[in-house]
């Protein structure tokens, strides 16, 4: 996927050969720059996205495809329950004390806003605008959290739990919260 110095405006690329069909790339630069090699095999590694890159992505990908693809808002779900499954349980105690505390001490919420810390950390500002956009409009923000209830409702009918907001909710105060102070 073409972006960087093709993007005009920033953040854009229109397709040849009139440019009618243009894409939002926000993001795009955020995931090639914290990439984790994943080796394939002895001779192959390749690069992929961090989770908190792909966090940043599904958001916009949601916010540009509502209307015509919906598996963004399941997707960033999946990545809000199970951030503290991808090899955060024992670092978030370390990382982020604040947040476990913030969130009553259960680390599943912790994580998913630890989730937005990084991910606001490593977005350009361009892109942390965009999404502290998206996370603060009332209106877009209550559509988000239908469509990842009605995703998950209609993915996982067997194992479906109403905490979707809950975990939305953590990942948007963290995201829209400023720095937390450093621990001396």
């Amino acid at each position: 996927m073409p972006f960087g110095p093709l993007e005009t405006p920033p953040g854009e690329i229109a397709w040849p050969p009139d440019g009618e069909f243009v894409l939002n790339v926000l993001g795009f630069q955020e995931a090639v720059d914290t990439a984790q090699p994943v080796s394939i095999d002895a001779r192959t590694v390749v690069p992929v996205a961090s989770l908190p890159a792909l966090a940043l992505l599904k958001l916009l990908a949601w916010k540009d495809l509502r209307a015509r693809q919906n598996s963004d808002a399941y997707d960033l779900l999946f990545l809000l329950r199970n951030f503290h499954d991808a090899g955060n349980r024992e670092r978030i105690w370390d990382a982020a004390p604040d947040l476990l505390e913030i969130h009553a001490f259960q680390p599943g919420l912790a994580a998913a806003a630890l989730l937005a810390r990084e991910a606001k950390r490593i977005a350009s500002p361009q892109t942390r605008d965009a999404i502290r956009a998206l996370l603060s409009d009332e209106a877009t923000y209550a559509v988000l959290g239908q469509d990842l209830l009605a995703r998950a409702f209609a993915l996982l009918p067997g194992e479906f739990s109403d905490d979707a907001d809950r975990y939305l909710d953590a990942f948007r105060n963290a995201f829209l919260a400023d720095e937390p102070a450093s621990r001396a």
